[in-house]
């Protein structure tokens, strides 16, 4: 689920990024490190930016995604 995936990325042994930008503005792109706020799209939303969630290694975390 979406909220194992916001979870995870907030987790200090994950590795973690969002990538944010303006679409009105082409070198607005941002890249932030992890661990993630769970609560980040609100702020991120508001200021009418897109984004992503990248996370790295979940099988790590979730063996049963790795079959």
């Amino acid at each position: 689920s979406w909220d194992e995936v916001i979870n995870l990325a907030s987790d200090e042994d994950a590795e973690a990024r969002i990538v944010t930008h303006n679409p009105r503005d082409p070198h607005s792109w941002e890249l932030d490190l992890g661990p993630i706020e769970c609560d980040f799209a609100q702020d991120i939303e508001a200021d009418g930016r897109k984004w992503t969630v990248v996370v790295n290694d979940v099988d790590r975390f979730h063996p049963s995604l790795s079959d």
